[in-house]
């Protein structure tokens, strides 16, 4: 029997037609239904058989992968693959695959309804009115302000779609700029710096690696417009918290829209909690029932072609 195990928390449940694919195909599954973070210790009898592991979000280490010496590859289930030793991968002969574009529209939404939110300030008026509060604050439009992107793959790409009607002026930077795709969607082609200074709106659709970890740290968030809004949709190492901490509490960013933190689950201490101006989510941009759907066909289909 071939074994495939999903460290992704009841993948059978979110993902109902693709489970099924891989049981009409030979393929035993084993689910996760511990939830996050992933339980290596209780699954251990059955990562030592698996051929295929669908991950998470949990970090697989090369001591991890001792734990399945009968892995052949690794479906993330999703895009970001900064959780996984793609060095330690390599050297026992696992493939890493990963599903790009089954997200894309869920994270795309989500990054603009943390836009909407906090220019109208929907979780405070939720607040306050249920508490009994008749509080009218003045809120702001998204019309006619500038929204830049710090990554222009997919994601960004479709928000920028989305948003053609809606009278705003959009510039990104990328490391790989495509000025064709770019044009097409109104968007101006800027440097880092430019992008950061100029907007009202930032959002970040940038990978984890090397060169992006901390990239916004004290002195490049120092260059934000002042009264600006930050939106994090990708990783929370992206940003150096405690310096966002301090610019939000000195007003010079007006709020945050925060999807990803440095640390997951979010400490239930963390000074953004007590922020009105802040929106924090627990790292559930993807999850929609028609992004896990299609997100877990594509993983079928990676285990498949083996």
């Amino acid at each position: 029997m071939k074994i495939v195990v999903s460290c992704v928390d009841r993948f059978e449940q979110v993902c109902s037609e693709g489970a099924a694919r891989l049981k009409a195909n030979g393929w035993d599954l084993v689910d996760n239904r511990l939830g996050y973070p992933y339980n290596f210790k209780h699954y251990s009898l059955e990562l030592a058989k698996a051929m295929v592991v669908i991950a998470g979000i949990e970090k697989w280490t090369s001591e991890r992968m001792d734990l399945a010496p009968h892995l052949k590859m690794i479906v993330r289930f999703g895009t970001g693959i900064d959780n996984i030793d793609s060095s330690a991968a390599s050297k026992r002969g696992i493939i890493i695959a990963r599903v790009l574009d089954g997200n894309t529209n869920a994270v795309a939404e989500q990054a603009i309804t943390l836009m909407y939110a906090l220019l109208k300030k929907v979780p405070e008026l939720d607040k306050k009115t249920k508490s009994g509060l008749w509080f009218r604050p003045m809120c702001s439009e998204l019309s006619g302000k500038t929204i830049g992107f710090l990554g222009f793959g997919k994601i960004p790409r479709r928000i920028a779609y989305k948003l053609q009607t809606s009278d705003v002026h959009m510039i990104a930077y990328d490391t790989s700029p495509d000025e064709m795709v770019a044009a097409g969607l109104n968007v101006q082609l800027s440097s880092f710096e430019h992008v950061l200074a100029v907007s009202d709106i930032i959002s970040i659709h940038l990978p984890l690696n090397s060169q992006t970890e901390m990239m916004l740290d004290a002195r490049t968030l120092s260059l934000l417009k002042p009264g600006s809004y930050l939106i994090n949709t990708a990783r929370g190492k992206i940003i150096d918290q405690s310096v966002l901490l301090d610019l939000i509490e000195r007003g010079h960013i007006a709020g945050a829209g925060l999807d990803v933190f440095f640390e997951q689950p979010l400490p239930v201490d963390s000074e953004f909690l007590a922020m009105d101006n802040v929106i924090c989510s627990p790292y559930i941009s993807s999850r929609t029932k028609e992004s896990m759907k299609r997100t877990g066909l594509g993983v079928v289909q990676h285990i498949l072609s083996l």
